[in-house]
């Protein structure tokens, strides 16, 4: 669908200035700044991750925790 829309898929590793996490998967739990890399904002739509892994990154989150789909 971001293709149609003329935008690039993120891919793991790849630079960025801004996350967004609307996805409650458990793998996304453990997510941190180290996982991408240059980032300076992130936004948790779901409460899923510890605003500590993003020291130093303008961390926003929305919403209540929701359990982890497995």
């Amino acid at each position: 669908e971001l293709r149609m829309l003329g935008f690039k898929p993120y891919a793991w590793g790849d630079s960025c200035d801004a996350a967004i996490l609307q996805a409650d998967h458990q793998e996304y739990m453990q997510l941190s700044a180290a996982d991408l890399p240059g980032v300076r904002s992130f936004f948790d739509g779901r409460r899923m991750v510890d605003p500590a892994r993003f020291a130093g990154v303008a961390f926003e989150a929305f919403g209540r925790p929701t359990p982890p789909v497995n």
